[in-house]
């Protein structure tokens, strides 16, 4: 796919099965260089974040996006599949499910 497209990444903070950063032992090229390529993709100017939505404090939108292109950025305290024993989960849930319902269905 090529031209821009609004993006929200929710990833886990120790996922070892999809890192943020590169991890060749995973054959991974990390969540951050996907990141990366939809900020220049998008035309993003610069690096500048701010808080996305109160209700998910973990995200960040990139401020230099287009309005109809945004990308956000939620690093939540997680691994690549949360345990329904972790109290985590019920947090990382909110963001993986009720946090993305939230991004797409407000866009322009």
């Amino acid at each position: 796919m090529q031209g821009p497209i609004a993006a929200i990444y929710v990833v886990g903070l120790q996922d070892t099965e999809n890192p943020i950063d590169a991890d060749p032992k995973v054959d991974s090229l990390g969540s951050a260089a996907s990141r990366d390529e939809v900020l220049k993709r998008n035309g993003c100017n610069g690096s500048a974040r701010a808080p996305w939505d109160a209700n998910y404090p973990l995200c960040e939108t990139y401020t230099g996006c287009p309005a109809q292109y945004p990308v956000v950025w939620c690093a939540v305290n997680s691994g690549h599949n949360p345990s329904s024993t972790d109290p985590a989960t019920k947090v990382t849930d909110s963001y993986r499910y009720q946090g993305l319902w939230k991004f797409f269905s407000t866009l322009p």
